[in-house]
């Protein structure tokens, strides 16, 4: 999922090996990419039991347990998981570019700080 956000430089909704349905968001600062994001583990419709039970074969673990477990999975219509998708894209990658310009902004403060001691210090020795 995150490979297919980094490749398309958007949110990707898609289906796990298992049915599920994840989504992931490229996260970029200055045009690169850092990191994704992934969430989901949702579905957006209901439980394909045959699917379910084919996967618990192919994992080794018990098909019931996992059927009945799959009463728990939280069903969200697509629409509302591609927004979600959309929302965090738009949320992380505010967060990265904020955090990326403080860490700009502290190493600039540190700069001119350091050239304004360094400046002040040779201005006091030239006047003695």
């Amino acid at each position: 999922m995150g490979q297919e956000a980094a490749k398309t430089n958007k949110p990707f909704v898609g289906t796990c090996h298992a049915g599920l349905i994840d989504f992931s968001a490229p996260i970029k600062v200055e045009g690169k990419l850092i990191a994704t994001v992934l969430g989901g583990q949702i579905l957006d419709s209901a439980v394909d039991i045959a699917h379910l039970r084919r996967t618990a074969s192919e994992i080794g673990v018990n098909a019931e347990s996992l059927v009945s477990s799959s009463e728990n999975i939280v069903k969200v219509n697509r629409k509302n998981i591609e927004a979600a998708a959309e929302v965090l894209y738009i949320v992380v990658n505010s967060m990265a570019q904020n955090g990326y310009n403080s860490i700009k902004i502290a190493t600039l403060s540190k700069k001119l700080s350091d050239n304004f001691i360094q400046a002040s210090a040779t201005q006091e020795y030239e006047v003695k």
